[in-house]
């Protein structure tokens, strides 16, 4: 009898756990910065991407006497490269000015392999490189950004709605070090310096400023990123730098198939908020029911269910007869709609007296334990149109259940079949 009591509480653990999951999995509060760790999250899983960058570079004299007369000078740089973050290979070509980028023969390329820089102009031999840090992008990588971002919020993205919006600061001190610790590693490993000497980052470059945008596509992969970084001026320097970054990225690579599903909540809230679905109170009718162990076999007649009749109980189940209790004695009391939603509030020992003693006639034996559910939400009160929903990828959401081919578990069923055909044919 111990292990059969044993069982049912891990059975009613496990429902505990799994609702909690459920509620937590689906509603938890979405999280700006979460949701753009996320989104690095899933670049770095990607097999590679494509991006262009624009860059301008504005000097502006200091507010000096000797700076009189002197105007602001901007200087572009256009970039355009494939990153592979699994394969920690980046390759990308540079032009300065007005040059034409399509004139490879003008273009500055780097590329990253097996852990080593090379660099060449237009089609010469590749030669040794020393630096991985190209246009303002620590290692390169012009979404490395990201690690040094804070203040991170969501943004207005009225004017661009295919997109998600994030505005976030950067931390000038991570950034510097970050740069200046590419840089020494690559030294070190490649015996440019010896090992245990630091490179010391100038003091101007510590106290870089800086903010950006990051614009997300509905895969949860950034689309562009613009940063602004203001460089104060160097010892003895009398101008200052403002950096501009626009930077667009496409043609992901082995990572659109698993972005979907990292954020389910979020992205289900997305995808339903502009449907023509009822509310939840209009579609669902609330349902309270009582799991009953027994001392002995029940009343309720073969194969194991009956529909007593009356305003309290809507169904009764034979757990035991059904093979689900197949070593103790339980059975299944389910209220009607209207019972439950008078007293859905009403306490749990009133509920579990009055659901008792309309099935006592029907219960056989002594009752051992009761454990009371409720579904605020369980039994359809309007029904879906059609057997089942498509929502348009990538990939495609397809929705199933007795809300749309009707009630009861042969609906659900249906609406399943209907969903799965659904699927096969896209």
């Amino acid at each position: 009898m111990a292990s059969k009591w044993r069982k049912v509480f891990l059975v009613a653990l496990l429902i505990a756990v799994a609702a909690l999951a459920y509620q937590v999995w689906f509603t938890a509060p979405a999280s700006a910065a979460g949701d753009v760790a996320q989104v690095w999250k899933n670049v770095q899983r990607s097999d590679s991407y494509a991006f262009t960058a624009a860059i301008e570079n504005k000097t502006i004299p200091l507010a000096t006497v000797g700076n009189i007369g002197r105007f602001s000078r901007t200087a572009s740089l256009y970039v355009e490269g494939q990153n592979s973050p699994r394969d920690e290979e980046l390759q990308l070509a540079m032009w300065g000015g007005l040059v034409n980028t399509l004139d490879q023969e003008a273009a500055y390329q780097m590329r990253l392999r097996d852990g080593r820089v090379e660099t060449r102009v237009g089609n010469e031999a590749w030669q040794p490189g020393s630096d991985l840090n190209v246009g303002m992008a620590p290692g390169g990588d012009f979404l490395a950004f990201l690690d040094v971002a804070t203040d991170i919020a969501a943004a207005d993205n009225s004017a661009n709605p295919d997109y998600t919006i994030y505005q976030f600061n950067v931390d000038g001190r991570a950034y510097a070090q970050r740069l200046i610790q590419i840089s020494q590693d690559y030294l070190v490993r490649t015996n440019q310096l010896p090992a245990g000497v630091a490179l010391q980052v100038p003091d101007n470059i510590q106290a870089i400023s800086g903010s950006g945008e990051l614009w997300v596509n509905a895969n949860g992969l950034p689309a562009r990123e613009i940063v602004t970084l203001n460089i104060p001026a160097a010892a003895g320097a009398d101008y200052r730098t403002e950096a501009t970054l626009d930077v667009q990225f496409s043609d992901y690579q082995g990572a659109a198939a698993v972005v979907f599903w990292q954020q389910p909540g979020r992205a289900l809230s997305r995808a339903l908020s502009s449907l023509p679905l009822p509310t939840a109170t209009e579609a669902g009718l609330g349902l309270m029911a009582l799991l009953v162990v027994l001392e002995g076999p029940s009343g309720v007649p073969r194969p194991g269910g009956m529909w007593p009749g009356g305003e309290i109980i809507g169904w009764l189940a034979d757990n035991t007869q059904k093979g689900i209790s197949p070593e103790v004695h339980a059975v299944t009391i389910h209220a009607t709609p209207e019972f439950s939603r008078t007293h859905y509030e009403t306490a749990p020992e009133e509920v579990a007296r009055l659901l008792l003693a309309e099935a006592r006639p029907w219960l056989g034996s002594r009752v051992l334990m009761v454990q009371q559910q409720r579904w605020r939400y369980s039994i359809p009160r309007l029904t879906y149109p059609e057997p089942c929903l498509v929502v348009p990828g990538p990939p495609p959401l397809l929705f199933a259940g007795d809300i749309f081919a009707g009630p009861r578990v042969e609906g659900a069923a249906l609406s399943g079949l209907a969903a799965a055909a659904a699927l096969a044919a896209l």
